[in-house]
């Protein structure tokens, strides 16, 4: 019998120092983050099309004026042109640019307020897809499962979105990511040790859960981007951290690791485990 434990892994706030006068950078807008999420979450369950048009500005990193750019341009082109579901999805981005404005001059900050966005869009959609109550969703919680002689986990390292069934004993558990590009060659170079090393855990829990038969999900990633390469970041990550020889392909694993992208949001929110 498999029994699981999840402990917080939000990062603490560190406190502010008297001394230090330093003027601390705005937080995220957290509450408007998550009405955007939220409008999102309705956009893409009506099947409107809405990721056609968030996934590009979604997946971008390069400067703020650049994102501002982008909107403006799907504002003034391809919305104002749609029926019915355009005209929604239009009202959708009209709120994320007046939300990207309030950004001004803080580059980093919006990045995150992106990326937040789409984790909570993830995190809401779990919340409807598993709504019966032996279910229970963690949001950024460490990850630990024991069956009577062993146990598997994610060490200090914690999972985006967690879905756990107290009654069947099994889960689904997604890493989510707003921006895949480039991170093949960076992960290549050795530059990106933490997500090598949280697929390799999260490689490892799928495993254990299935020979503990569990049936279980675990999302190598999961973003509402196109991203063609995301398997081939998933497959690259488990050859550098020795999961996977160095010209062994991800298919030749026992067990597969699902990635979500924009074409199959839809299909992974209908398959309940």
């Amino acid at each position: 019998m498999l029994t699981a434990r999840f402990d917080d892994g939000k990062p603490k706030r560190k406190g502010r120092r008297r001394r230090s006068r330093r003027k601390q950078p705005n937080p995220v807008n957290e509450v408007e983050c998550r009405a955007l999420a939220d409008d999102l979450i309705e956009l893409i369950l009506l099947d409107s099309g809405i990721l056609d048009h968030f996934g590009p500005i979604a997946k971008h990193r390069n400067n703020y004026s650049e994102y501002g750019e982008l909107i403006q341009n799907l504002i003034d082109g391809r919305l104002y042109n749609e029926e019915d579901a355009g005209m929604t999805n239009l009202a959708f981005v009209k709120k994320l640019q007046l939300a990207h404005q309030g950004y001004v001059g803080k580059q980093k900050i919006w990045s995150q307020a992106m990326g937040l966005i789409t984790e909570l869009a993830f995190l809401g959609l779990m919340h409807r897809k598993y709504d019966i109550h032996s279910k229970k969703i963690y949001h950024e919680h460490i990850a630990t499962v024991s069956n009577e002689t062993s146990e598997c986990g994610m060490d200090k390292k914690p999972i985006d979105v967690i879905m756990w069934c107290d009654c069947n004993k099994n889960g689904e558990f997604l890493e989510i990511k707003k921006n895949l590009k480039n991170k093949i060659e960076i992960v290549k170079n050795g530059e990106e040790p933490d997500l090598v090393e949280k697929i390799k855990l999260m490689y490892g829990m799928l495993s254990f859960l299935h020979e503990n038969d569990s049936k279980s999900s675990i999302v190598g990633l999961a973003t509402l981007s196109k991203n063609p390469f995301a398997i081939r970041l998933v497959e690259v990550s488990l050859q550098e951290a020795g999961v996977l020889g160095s010209q062994e392909e991800i298919d030749s694993l026992e067990y597969q690791m699902t990635v979500i992208t924009s074409d199959d949001v839809v299909e992974w929110y209908t398959n309940v485990i």
